[in-house]
Order: C-alpha cells, then structure tokens, then sequence
C-alpha cells in the first residue's frame, strides 16, 4: 500500500490520474505475493489504490481482471463493482465486457447483465450482442435473449455458434419442433448436424437420428477433431449403439480436462455392452476426479446396483459419496429417492428436507417430497403446497404434473387430478407411471370403457419399443 501512496500520481493525456509505471509494477509482485500467502484482504486492499490509479493503460486493466478472477468472492465483487465504475471502463466496450465475465465467473448473473447492456448501449456490435444474449439466456429472460439471436443472425447469417446457440435457447423452452427448424438445412456442419440428432432423439425420432448420424459419420471421418467434439460425437455414438465409434473416439482423450468425463462415457458404452466389470473400475477411477466428475460416478455406480435390485448397495455407494461430499443435493435426491422406494419415509424426508433447507426453490426436491407423503396418504394439504410451489418453479414439467395429479387423486379431487395427469401426458418426456395413474383416476370415476382403452394403448405402446 504504500509504495502505491509514495511518488505522486501522473496525469494521462486523456486527463485520468495514473500511479507511476514502477510504482505499478512493485505494487503487481506485493498483490502477487499477497495472494499466493492467501493474505486476500491486503491483496484486495492494495489492488483497489491500483483501480483508481490505473490511467487509461489497457495493460493495467488485463492485470486487475486477472487478479479479480482469482482473488474470491467476498473480496473480488466489490472491486469489480468499483472497477466497472471508473470512467476509463465506462469509455470502453472491451472494458466493460471484461469486467460483465469477471462478474458472471463469481456468479453475479443480474450485474453481469447490466455491465453488458452498458456496453451494447456504447456499441452495437457482434462481440457485444453475443455476449448479451448467453447472459440473458442463462437468466431465462427467453424474449430478450431471442431478440440478440435473431439480430444476430440477420449480421451473420451462417455463423455456427449463432444458430447453435440459437437452437439451445429454443431448447430451453422445450420448443423442439423450433430447435428442428433451425438446424434441419445444415447438415452439412458436424457440429450443427450434432445438435439436430440431438433433438431428434430428444423426439424420439429414432430413424430421423439414424439417418443423420450416418452423414455425421462419413463428415468427421479422417478429421482433425478436438476432445469435447470426440466427447459429444462419441455419446450421440453411445445413444445409437455404435459403440465400436464410440470406444474409438472416447480411448482417443487423453488430456486432463476432458479425461473424466470421457471416463463417465466410456463406463456407460461398457455398461451398454453388458461390461459392468469394465465399467465400475472407470467409474471408480473418476470417485477420485473433482466434485464435478465425481459426483455421477458415485451415481453411476449406484444406479447399476440398482437397476440389480440391490438397493441396500445403491444406497451404500450414495452414502459413501455424501462421505467425502457432505450434503452435496444430487447425491440426497439420488439416495431419497431410493428411500422412498423401499417405504422409508422417514430417511426420504430427511435427506430431501436437507436439500430443501439448502435451496428453498430446489423444484425436485419440493416435488419428490410432497409425492412421498402423497403416495403414503401423510400431511396431504402441506404434500399438495409442496408440489405447487415445484409447478411453479418448473411449470410444464411432467413429472410436477403427475405428482399434481396425484396428489389430488390421494385428496378426493377426481377431476383436477384427471386434468393434471393429461397435461403430465401431453409434455414430452412423460413417465408411464403417468398412464397408470391416469387409469386409477378413471376407474375410481366408474370410466372403465376410457380406462381399458388407454391400458391397451399403453400395452401396445410398450410392445411397440425396441
């Protein structure tokens, strides 16, 4: 701190008052040195005298950026607040841009939003509006996000990461048949084709798929591909069953960030190719990767035990994660969840009030709550109150539907419970325990003619699969 306070300040042609270059540069190597000894405070300290001396230098503004992307949270927000606010990054839409991604890395969605709408509103251009559009889309603000794309897209009208992204925010809004659209005359583009099979499988467009999956193939054979593509191309492989291709392009990763998650893939061909042997050893290689990999290979583990009826395993192997990841919620629902299917309430309840606790808005776990006590006929008005604030959170979501449905049904409501499992019907992804929930609340309706007609679809429906 003080040897930025010794020499006096210099003034920039541009008018802004800068601290002298090697008083700067003793001031990078203490921040350094600070946060390398995780002194984070006198590091924050420091480097907010450097924001306010730090002229018009784009050199001076890349190393704030830098240390506020590894300084933490608590520390980081408030200077990048002060930094965003210096009339040098008012000035400049690169600034400004830098300073909405340091806000979005430490999670500050709403700041990083307005940073970016700062500097659409400075300038208009491609790098800006892009920007814009994958903050709003990951705010789920659909209609402002669209506006972007579609601006976009009449600047640039081929570009891939455009269209690409374009079709993932259709996708969020589970407007497929839109997503399709988009995508269906670019088959020509590995990486376009990809998303289209994508949906098309998502729509349980099977042959659709198939077909497009071969024009994939014959387009990345002998290409040059980089690790995520061989990681996207060798799941769409996985989901239709070539594993051969699949096998081929997952052994080929080899790099330290995407060897995990290639691992997770490669445990799921096996597991495909009825080798669970093959596969548990990969799964359990990953249990020692970060929480981000970790986590589904303790659940990949898990759901193989249970998929064997070994429940008491399953849960064992969820209990082992939540050892080394205390309280971590997708192991909790997993293990809930198993819970509830052996009848125990009681540790069902208290692993899915845990995550509840934690998240007050965790739509699932409010859902799977409220259906456990509904399915046990307990606390029937706080089961429906759950279930209702998870509609709410998620509305559209077939399995919130049913559990609607059904709560109702549990409550003597026949006709709000019929009306909420055909809308449960009527999304995409629906569960077949809908049809046999749908057929309870016929008959209890004496509808036994409509019930015997929807069992003999669903009958049908199920002999129809491969």
């Amino acid at each position: 701190m003080t040897a930025c306070q010794s020499p006096s300040p210099k003034t920039t042609q541009n008018g802004f008052v800068a601290i002298e270059q090697s008083v700067w540069e003793k001031s990078q190597k203490q921040v350094i040195d600070n946060i390398r000894d995780r002194q984070f405070e006198l590091a924050a300290s420091q480097l907010e005298a450097m924001i306010s001396g730090a002229g018009d230098e784009d050199s001076h503004w890349q190393y704030i950026r830098m240390i506020l992307a590894v300084l933490p949270a608590e520390y980081a927000t408030p200077l990048i607040t002060q930094a965003s606010q210096q009339p040098q990054v008012q000035q400049s839409s690169d600034h400004l841009l830098g300073f909405s991604r340091l806000f979005m890395r430490h999670n500050e969605v709403d700041k990083a939003i307005t940073i970016a709408q700062q500097a659409v509103a400075l300038d208009k251009s491609e790098t800006t509006v892009h920007w814009q559009a994958r903050l709003l889309s990951v705010n789920q603000n659909f209609l402002a996000a669209e506006q972007d794309y579609q601006w976009l897209l009449s600047q640039s009208p081929a570009n891939v990461d455009y269209i690409s992204q374009y079709a993932a925010l259709k996708m969020q809004q589970n407007q497929l048949q839109a997503a399709e659209d988009l995508l269906k005359n670019h088959s020509d583009e590995p990486r376009l084709l990809y998303q289209y099979i994508l949906i098309l499988l998502q729509q349980e467009k099977m042959d659709s798929a198939k077909d497009q999956y071969k024009t994939l193939k014959s387009l990345i054979t002998d290409q040059a591909l980089t690790a995520e593509e061989k990681l996207d191309y060798g799941e769409v492989a996985m989901w239709l069953d070539d594993y051969d291709t699949a096998l081929t392009l997952l052994n080929e990763i080899k790099d330290a960030e995407h060897i995990y998650p290639a691992k997770l893939l490669l445990g799921r061909v096996y597991m495909a190719q009825k080798n669970p042997e093959r596969a548990m050893v990969l799964f359990k290689q990953v249990q020692n990767a970060p929480q981000q990999h970790a986590i589904p290979a303790f659940q990949m583990v898990a759901e193989f035990h249970h998929s064997q009826g070994d429940l008491e395993k399953a849960i064992t192997e969820i209990s082992e994660g939540l050892r080394f990841f205390k309280e971590q919620p997708d192991l909790l629902y997993f293990r809930a969840l198993i819970y509830a299917e052996q009848n125990n309430v009681t540790d069902a309840e208290r692993d899915l009030r845990t995550i509840i606790e934690q998240d007050p808005e965790h739509a699932d776990a409010l859902n799977a709550l409220g259906y456990t006590w509904a399915d046990n006929d307990m606390n029937l008005d706080l089961a429906l109150d759950y279930i209702s604030q998870a509609n709410e959170l998620k509305p559209n979501n077939s399995a919130i539907l049913d559990s609607m449905g059904w709560v109702h049904f549990k409550r003597g409501d026949l006709l709000k419970a019929e009306h909420y499992l055909r809308e449960a019907l009527a999304q995409s992804n629906y569960s077949e325990e809908t049809y046999e929930h749908l057929i309870e609340v016929l008959e209890a309706q004496n509808k036994s003619q409509e019930a015997d007609f929807i069992r003999q679809k669903q009958q049908q429906r199920q002999s129809d699969k491969p």
